[in-house]
Order: structure tokens, then sequence, then C-alpha cells
């Protein structure tokens, strides 16, 4: 089985990848999802593998200070939001439905 090597987490802090997923993630509302739908499909497809070993966990947690640029919020908190968000906007279509059914 592949065991990813552990400086992998700390090249991931160090890399593009973490400010190109938040900047993608904070400006996900759910217009900008559908515009880019196949785009966001492939980053929650990366990020849900990076869960599937712990060792890289962390690279979704808050990330030390000592690296820049600085993060603003982390890609788990970030996907909390959407997480919420989707929640709302799912409530209200099936309000709707609930109500044409009724």
């Amino acid at each position: 089985m592949f065991e990813p090597p552990k400086e992998i987490v700390e090249q991931s802090f160090e890399s593009a990848l973490l400010p190109i997923l938040e900047s993608s993630l904070r400006g996900g509302s759910l217009l900008e999802i559908s515009k880019s739908a196949e785009l966001f499909k492939g980053e929650l497809s990366f990020i849900k593998a990076l869960t599937k070993k712990k060792c890289l966990v962390p690279i979704l947690m808050s990330i030390p200070k000592c690296y820049e640029p600085k993060q603003h919020q982390s890609i788990f908190e970030l996907l909390k939001v959407l997480e919420s968000t989707s929640k709302i906007f799912l409530s209200c279509l099936t309000g709707s439905v609930s109500e044409k059914l009724s």
C-alpha cells in the first residue's frame, strides 16, 4: 500500500497548492460553483483523496504561521462554510418542491 513521504505535508505548506484551493473555496458561492462545476468537482475529489491518508490530513487544517502567504481560513473551515450554504440552498429547494406537491 502506498504511503506518501512525510515531507509531502511540509512541501504542501510551501507550495501554491493551498492558496489556490483556499481561494477557490473562499469564492465558492453556489453561483460560482455552478459556472465551474467540473473544476470544483476535481478540487473536491483531490481534497477527498487527501483525507484517505491520515498523514495528509494536516494539509487541510490550519497551517503553521511561519508559512507564506498567511492563511486566512483552512480548507476544513472553508468546507464547513460551503456545507452550511449548501444546506440552506437545499432546504429552500426542498421547501419549494414540498409546497408544489401540497
